[in-house]
């Protein structure tokens, strides 16, 4: 007598969630139509997105002035000269990223504006798609999963992210990339992976925290030689002036206020939450540092007590990235793809839309929301994620964890995967 195992993937979805799935899917593509519409009424060109910044650098360093991508006078005139016929708020939208990124995107410099915007757009919703294909538990079946893909690419932070030519989904594929490869045991890769994240640091900070806790000096080693190649390339762009005036801009960015994006009711970390409640006080930078250091410490008591490949783990670590960090704008939040999607590989088949459906909605409501509200409701919502899944989830064995150290007395074929 065999036992014959079904497939997941080719198991039928069942009546209840195949109309689910099919709402959450025509609901998003009409959200979707209604963000297009709202964009395209608001804005009306593509050449009045942030996309300006980073053309206007990477056109730069493909014309030979990549030194002068961090000088902000050359850098406005660049913008100007891209943006025309149209005018920028505030005169300059700053290039705040490593040099390397400009180094990355050069090839967009080499297309005309418009080409080179919806090169960066397809690339991001492809990156958007793969990484919610990649995340999705087998058992979801294909149905649920191209909800989920459609609805991903119409939540509000990707949505953003598309449509103002952002990189925030480069960090998103890195990171998937980094996380996939260490709960597989393949650290190389992950750590080069890793360093890609430098175009947003704050993002591997968690990471590299709970590597230093593993001792995976192997990660940890591929990522200081990536990183250091990467180091000496932005070297080779801009100089050693270039460096000193990228540290400068970095440094006088927290004053610059609302008009380029550091006022704390458009970003949603923690420190901006805390800023937002009580203004530039002592007590401010008191707290802010608390907000730093107590997900630091409980991420650090997590990795002591978990698996190095917990889903659990690695979602803690990218939360808390989020969390940390001191300028985060609503395409930011694209991160958290990441994490939910790690977390969703966890639950129940039953249960996987419903999270999803959640989710979707605090995205969606949440950033425009705080524009009116005393607080970032997506911040709240994600703390309080953050902690459920340090404290309380990482205490507990769930029933299908449990049944992975049971005897495997039907053979390799039935084991239970985690």
């Amino acid at each position: 007598m065999s036992i014959i195992r079904e497939d997941a993937s080719t198991r039928a979805v069942p009546g209840g969630e195949s109309k689910t799935a099919l709402v959450l899917a025509a609901g998003s593509v009409v959200v979707l139509g209604c963000l297009l519409y709202a964009f395209g009424s608001a804005v009306g060109s593509v050449k009045r997105t942030d996309f300006v910044v980073f053309y206007a650098a990477v056109h730069m360093v493909t014309v030979g002035h990549g030194a002068l991508i961090y000088h902000l006078p050359a850098l406005a005139r660049a913008e100007v000269a891209v943006a025309r016929p149209y005018h920028i708020t505030g005169g300059l939208l700053p290039f705040l990223n490593p040099p390397f990124l400009a180094l990355l995107l050069a090839p967009l410099g080499l297309l005309p504006y418009t080409g080179a915007y919806l090169t960066l757009l397809g690339i991001n919703a492809v990156i958007c798609a793969m990484v919610v294909v990649r995340l999705m538990p087998p058992a979801a079946g294909r149905l649920v999963t191209v909800a989920a893909v459609l609805a991903a690419l119409s939540s509000f932070p990707v949505f953003i992210a598309l449509v103002q030519g952002q990189t925030s989904l480069l960090v998103l594929a890195a990171l998937t990339g980094a996380v996939t490869c260490l709960r597989s045991d393949r650290d190389i890769p992950a750590g080069a992976c890793l360093a890609l994240t430098l175009i947003k640091p704050q993002f591997a900070l968690p990471l590299l925290l709970v590597l230093i806790t593993q001792r995976r000096w192997k990660a940890l080693s591929a990522f200081a030689g990536s990183a250091a190649a990467i180091a000496a390339l932005s070297l080779v762009l801009v100089g050693p002036g270039g460096l000193a005036d990228w540290l400068h801009v970095l440094l006088t960015s927290g004053g610059w206020g609302v008009n380029r994006g550091f006022a704390p009711q458009a970003n949603f970390g923690l420190p901006s939450l805390i800023g937002r409640l009580d203004g530039h006080g002592p007590l401010v930078e008191v707290l802010s540092a608390v907000s730093v250091l107590v997900p630091a410490l409980l991420l650090v008591r997590m990795t002591r007590r978990s698996a190095p490949s917990s889903r659990r783990l690695w979602a803690a670590a990218t939360l808390t990235g989020i969390l940390i960090s001191p300028h985060l704008l609503v395409h930011d939040l694209t991160i958290a793809i990441l994490p939910l999607g790690l977390l969703a590989g966890e639950l129940p088949r039953s249960r996987v839309l419903v999270f999803l459906a959640a989710a979707y909605l605090v995205v969606l409501i949440g950033p425009p929301s705080s524009q009116v509200l005393p607080v970032q409701i997506p911040t709240v919502l994600l703390t309080i994620l953050t902690v459920w899944v340090m404290l309380v989830s990482s205490e507990r064995s769930l029933p299908w964890e449990r049944a992975a150290h049971l005897p495997n007395v039907l053979g390799p074929a039935t084991a239970v995967h985690g």
